[in-house]
């Protein structure tokens, strides 16, 4: 579609959004609903979109306290199925689910936040078999994984890649040695730490018994097909690492929104450092469009809040400001798209083949509904 620069200038500027000329991301008018159970929340850690074997596409997402999955009609937005996970017995799945991840109804991966376990359970949630870290090798202190927003498991050539956070399990290794994925052979049953570690620009100043703000070393990736692509949220670079050859590249991708990147002051006070979550700059999720064959990067700029502000929501409604880079498949930057704080949430994105759909269900929105997830569908046009 061949729109005129001055046309997507307004475009954007009518909908509060600034961008280059020659890359915008426009809001279209239409958007998908789901209705929110009362038993779930807002603060949604995992999503995903996936086909089942008649091509039938569903939208799933879990909420952050609950060990429970809820699958909607990505095309009439009812809520078809319920998965309430076991914590205990059989089909336990552990402490708490720490996301999900749907292969198809009889493979649904759920991570546990207590141990490096990950377990399979099928549409009705009995447990199929289960994956621990501790009884599968003694060779690397694995930690906990997770299968969230920016971070889900990535399945390829019968290997499981599971994130790894630092790993203070490591000691005084973790500077070197902390890998980014636990990855299970699923032929073998064996697991192993990936050959991609943290790179040393992230952890020059790591200490497994020092204190952090969170985002010092926050990590996204992404899967393209061949590559698992990483984010870190204190570098402006992004990497890839081949899982065919293990060949990684580097790939410059910094933000005309943020100057410049500051390792952030830590505090005692719980208060001071919710602040400063909602106000350093950071890069965020990396995200993988595979009709487009587009990559789009979160980016948080510098902010400043009155200290009246409940900074734990607005923490996990995805902080106020962001922008996103565009970049094509050979990593080259297209164009950048600011959006104004409150209007879209940054940690809610979908990406579809008629578009990009951010959520509008950010708590101070004037719109917000609580029993209603809305996505706003995006036109990319370049």
């Amino acid at each position: 579609m061949l729109i005129s620069c001055l046309t997507l200038f307004s475009a954007c500027r009518d909908n509060g959004i600034v961008t280059d000329a020659e890359d915008c991301l426009i809001v279209a008018s239409d958007s998908l609903v789901f209705s929110v159970p009362s038993d779930a929340s807002m603060f949604i850690k995992s999503m995903q979109i996936f086909e089942d074997e008649k091509s039938q596409k569903y939208f799933a997402f879990m909420s952050n306290d609950f060990s429970c999955v809820y699958f909607y009609d990505i095309t009439s937005g009812g809520l078809v199925k319920t998965l309430q996970l076991q914590n205990e017995g059989p089909d336990g799945i552990g402490r708490l689910a720490y996301g999900f991840y749907v292969k198809d109804w009889d493979n649904i991966y759920i991570p546990d936040m207590g141990v490096s376990q990950i377990s399979v359970v099928d549409s009705s949630g009995h447990k199929q078999k289960s994956f621990i870290a501790e009884k599968m090798t003694k060779d690397y202190p694995f930690i906990p994984t997770y299968s969230l927003n920016g971070m889900q498991i990535v399945l390829y050539d019968n290997q499981l890649y599971a994130v790894q956070a630092p790993n203070r399990r490591l000691g005084n290794l973790a500077k070197s040695e902390s890998a980014t994925e636990m990855v299970v052979d699923l032929v073998r049953n064996r697991v192993s730490p990936f050959s991609f570690c943290y790179p040393p620009t992230i952890m020059s100043d790591y200490s497994p018994e020092r204190i952090y703000l969170g985002i010092e070393r926050s990590m996204s990736r992404c899967f393209n097909g061949k590559e698992l692509v990483y984010s870190f949220g204190m570098d402006e670079n992004l990497y890839t690492v081949s899982l065919d050859d293990g060949k990684v590249m580097k790939h410059f991708a910094k933000s005309r929104f943020i100057d410049e990147l500051k390792t952030p002051k830590v505090s005692d006070d719980l208060a001071v450092v919710a602040k400063r979550l909602c106000e350093y700059p950071f890069y965020g999720n990396i995200y993988y469009d595979k009709y487009r064959r587009l990559y789009y990067r979160v980016v948080y700029p510098q902010e400043e809040y009155e200290k009246e502000e409940n900074f734990v929501d607005l923490w996990q409604f995805g902080r106020g400001k962001f922008s996103i880079i565009v970049l094509n498949e050979d990593f080259e930057v297209l164009g950048e798209t600011f959006f104004p704080a409150y209007d879209y949430r940054s940690d809610l994105v979908l990406i579809l083949e008629d578009g990009v759909y951010l959520s509008t269900s950010h708590y101070k929105n004037s719109s917000f509904d609580e029993d209603k997830l809305v996505f706003k569908r995006f036109e990319v046009v370049l």
